[in-house]
């Protein structure tokens, strides 16, 4: 895998981290990431109630930490 973005997000898959664009911060566990989007699940630990995965367009992150 060469080193892009993606693949570089791409091994943070499976830790919680914040993703920021300019109109928003989510958290929670990074479940995917491509060249479109980052995938991030907000709510419990393995999908338990109250859980949601929201795709966020990599071309409006601002920045990518891990929390």
């Amino acid at each position: 895998m060469n080193n892009t973005y993606a693949s570089r997000v791409a091994t943070l898959i499976g830790q919680n981290v914040q993703v920021t664009t300019s109109v928003d911060t989510i958290t929670g566990t990074l479940v995917s990431s491509d060249k479109t989007f980052i995938k991030v699940n907000t709510g419990g630990v393995d999908g338990s109630e109250g859980s949601k995965t929201v795709s966020i367009l990599t071309s409006v992150v601002a920045y990518i930490r891990v929390v």
